[in-house]
């Protein structure tokens, strides 16, 4: 491809995201509040586009060859490469910069949420730098390049999907469509909370907006906490609830659950990647000898030992998270809100039981929580959990949301 149509590429590309962006914006503001399809054609297209132009442009431009006058070379692959990541940042940006008008619509103070977004963009621009060079060079170098194009497809989406948990702890709430401060009611109540749990204040609270996944978790800066949750917990949940998830919160925290949690994350992801492109390759080239059966076998085993050790840490770390929750609310709240998965929010219990102990037993070994029995058990709270109500809503009926 020349220099020429290579930059009339390049135009075309940009101005497109941009219009894409400023329809989205205009669709999106036409209305106060985003439906549920709206929020789901944002979701969809925020992982699909990027995922999609990452992989397309590197592929689709070659202007470094026509730059340096010589054949496909390492040096030639590179400078495409770092060309192609330039486009795909600036076109990005670009369609961000349509989508303008709808995100200045949104609430967005300046907190520590915001200040992990960052986080999130430097992974992504690293992520897109890296499919662009393993393009170029599997390309270049690659036996059967057709190969390596399900491994892209692969890493580019699973390493966008997975760019927010370099910044956040697990089940923080998604930032998506802005963050608030706490009004006076919610702030008032979120105290409440923290003087019944005789923990102390955190250093800030921040809820993100138009938020229907019920999450909440402590974000730590240094020796400052802060609190971050979604804004559908906090209008559905009664002070009970409110105070155990808190205090689920702040042990979790407090324990390192996170990290952990996320560990066995991208390992069964990378598993899956492996897994699957190995298939793919082998099915494209079949001419690949029993080295490259036995080194995939060999990665894939490691990637599950290491989901299997990293989960058995997990267990321990969630048995701990429960047992703090207990020192600071009411085990018979613990026990009636664990116990109800009516009253529980999804984030407390992050696995199901099944109805046969032969799989409980066999999907404990990779899950990185236990089963919310086995929880209630250890905590000696099992034959308490039964009913649905607490003390404290037994003899304030009113105390809701």
């Amino acid at each position: 491809m020349s220099v020429v149509p290579g930059l009339v590429g390049t135009g075309i590309l940009i101005v497109g995201l941009f219009a894409l962006g400023r329809i989205l914006a205009w669709w999106f503001t036409q209305s106060d509040g985003l439906t549920a399809r709206q929020r789901s054609v944002h979701d969809n297209l925020t992982f699909l586009v990027p995922v999609a132009v990452m992989i397309a442009v590197p592929a689709l431009f070659s202007i470094g060859d026509e730059l340096l006058g010589t054949g496909p070379n390492l040096a030639t692959a590179l400078l495409n490469s770092a060309i192609a990541t330039a486009v795909v940042v600036i076109g990005l940006a670009s369609a961000m910069r349509g989508f303008r008008p709808f995100i200045s619509t949104l609430p967005m103070v300046e907190g520590e949420l915001s200040r992990r977004r960052w986080r999130v963009t430097v992974f992504q621009i690293a992520l897109i730098l890296f499919v662009a060079v393993v393009i170029e060079l599997g390309a270049l170098y690659a036996a059967t390049p057709a190969s390596i194009a399900i491994g892209v497809v692969l890493i580019a989406s699973i390493g966008w999907l997975s760019s927010e948990i370099f910044a956040y702890p697990s089940m923080c709430p998604s930032i998506r469509f802005g963050i608030r401060r706490p009004t006076t009611a919610e702030r008032d109540k979120i105290e409440q909370a923290y003087d019944r749990l005789d923990i102390s204040f955190p250093d800030g609270i921040e809820i993100t907006v138009n938020n229907d996944a019920e999450r909440m978790a402590v974000l730590e800066n240094g020796d400052q906490r802060f609190l971050a949750c979604s804004d559908s917990l906090l209008s559905s949940v009664t002070a009970d609830t409110l105070s155990v998830a808190i205090a689920h919160a702040e042990g979790r925290a407090a324990h390192g659950l996170s990290p952990l949690q996320k560990a066995r994350g991208w390992t069964q992801m990378w598993t899956l990647v492996v897994g699957i492109w190995a298939v793919f390759a082998a099915g494209i080239d079949t001419g690949l000898g029993g080295a490259f059966k036995i080194w995939t076998a060999v990665l894939v085993t490691l990637l599950i030992l290491v989901t299997l050790l990293i989960a058995s840490w997990s267990q321990e770390r969630v048995h701990l998270g429960d047992e703090y929750t207990v020192e600071h609310a009411a085990p018979s709240a613990v026990a009636a809100i664990y116990g109800n998965p009516e009253k529980r929010p999804r984030f407390l219990h992050l696995r199901d039981d099944f109805d046969k102990d032969l799989l409980n037993a066999t999907f404990g070994k990779l899950f990185t929580e236990p089963t919310m029995n086995e929880r209630l058990e250890h905590l000696g709270l099992g034959d308490n959990s039964r009913d649905g109500q607490t003390d404290l809503d037994a003899t304030n009926p009113d105390n809701s949301a």
